[in-house]
């Protein structure tokens, strides 16, 4: 039962959702532009209709150059097998495994080689890793920030966002 209406549900997620929406008038954000809205779907069709290009276009693109015969000599060398079938580095101190060769290819390339795999599109930004290349767009291009829906706590990260509401508002509402 809602306190502030004559709202009521079965479910708490169904409450919370009417009191955010209702009462807090709580805005989701466009990413991309000013756009704003109380539902979260209506961002996400947003979005897929006025920015979807724009959305792919950010994705990290993959440059790992072609290996020399050097290198190609040097990184064979790090590749072992154990009876499980698993792919283990043989670099000096190395413990990396993979269930895959090309997995372990990777991990050589990009660890021992020191070959840099991604490049940002808007920048002379680069990275050994996509995860790492996305956060840096999100973050210094498109100043993406990202709120909590029950404070004022927001955060250019999402997991971070997640992470805040299960430590900060979950343990809240398991005391209600």
């Amino acid at each position: 039962r809602c306190k502030q209406c004559d709202y009521t549900s079965k479910f708490s997620q169904a409450l919370n959702a009417h009191v955010l929406v209702v009462h807090d008038k709580v805005t989701h954000f466009c990413k991309f532009c000013d756009f704003k809205s109380p539902h979260k779907t209506t961002i996400y069709y947003h979005i897929k209709k006025v920015h979807e290009n724009k959305e792919k276009q950010k994705k990290a693109r993959n440059v790992l150059p072609k290996l020399s015969t050097e290198d190609e000599l040097a990184m064979n060398s790090m590749v072992k097998v154990n009876d499980s079938g698993i792919y283990l580095c043989n670099s000096n101190d190395c413990e990396f495994k993979s269930k895959t060769k090309s997995g372990l290819k990777r991990h050589i390339k990009v660890m021992h080689l020191n070959l840099v795999s991604y490049r940002c599109k808007q920048c002379d930004y680069t990275s050994k890793f996509s995860q790492a290349l996305n956060a840096h767009v999100l973050v210094v291009h498109d100043k993406v920030t990202h709120f909590c829906k029950f404070c004022d706590f927001k955060s250019p990260h999402k997991t971070t966002i997640y992470y805040h509401i299960k430590k900060v508002h979950e343990n809240k509402e398991k005391q209600k």
